[in-house]
């Protein structure tokens, strides 16, 4: 004979009550996991930081330092990618948070491509900059350069 709600006991009722709670709260992890999806993929779109996007307003830089496993945790620095057209010694790598000016440009209607060093200008900013440390990264396309190159020298 099955039990009428009145007939459950306490416990019965407790241990349901668990065990929608533990449904519930995976079901919110889940959801903010894919919300923090979102927002990293829009934030990468839009070229603004995740807080930029929410509208949420910092007050100052953390003192805190974070990096990511992989990340430059060397002192030498990336090579700029970005330049302010109306400030040449402004650089920016493309990495971490906006740097004012580049939020300003963005704010104005340029897009980062506009902002993009050429190959020029980074020959230029190099010769500008000889004590400027970067890191050297090595692509494929470069090490099938230099392979090809290399061919030709010994041939």
């Amino acid at each position: 004979m099955a039990k009428t709600e009145d007939q459950r006991s306490y416990l019965e009722m407790l241990s349901d009550f668990k065990s929608l709670k533990s449904q519930m709260e995976q079901k919110a992890d889940t959801r903010i996991l894919e919300i923090i999806n979102e927002l990293k993929i829009l934030s990468e779109v839009k070229g603004k930081s995740i807080a930029e996007i929410l509208g949420i307003e910092t007050q100052g830089k953390s003192k805190r330092s974070y990096t990511r496993g992989g990340a430059n945790t060397n002192s030498e620095k990336q090579e700029p990618k970005y330049q302010n057209p109306e400030n040449p010694n402004e650089t920016w790598s493309g990495r971490g948070p906006h740097p004012k000016w580049v939020k300003e440009c963005l704010k104005s209607g340029r897009s980062l491509a506009d902002l993009k060093i050429t190959d020029e200008g980074l020959s230029k900013w190099k010769q500008a900059n000889p004590t400027h440390k970067t890191l050297e990264h090595t692509s494929n396309k470069d090490k099938a350069d230099r392979a090809e190159d290399g061919e030709k020298a010994g041939t």
